[in-house]
């Protein structure tokens, strides 16, 4: 499991076996981005942007998911 740390104190993981990426916010409130085709999330980063990176385990992809939960990727 990958976790990673906002700047404002909420975490972001990986939930295995990658299927989603949680947030967890400080109020103890937990948000779920399910993957689905994206093939999965290993590694995490949380940059003060109010979201979080993740490499992808088979795409070879980058993904970002934005603090409401927007999904994007990029390929390389």
């Amino acid at each position: 499991i990958a976790l990673a740390a906002a700047p404002d104190g909420s975490v972001w993981f990986v939930e295995d076996p990658g299927a989603s990426i949680a947030h967890l916010q400080i109020d103890g409130a937990i948000s779920r981005t399910e993957l689905g085709d994206v093939a999965g999330g290993v590694g995490a980063i949380a940059p003060s942007d109010d979201g979080v990176w993740f490499t992808e385990t088979e795409g070879n992809d980058v993904g970002h998911i934005d603090a409401d939960g927007t999904l994007t990727t990029v390929s390389d």
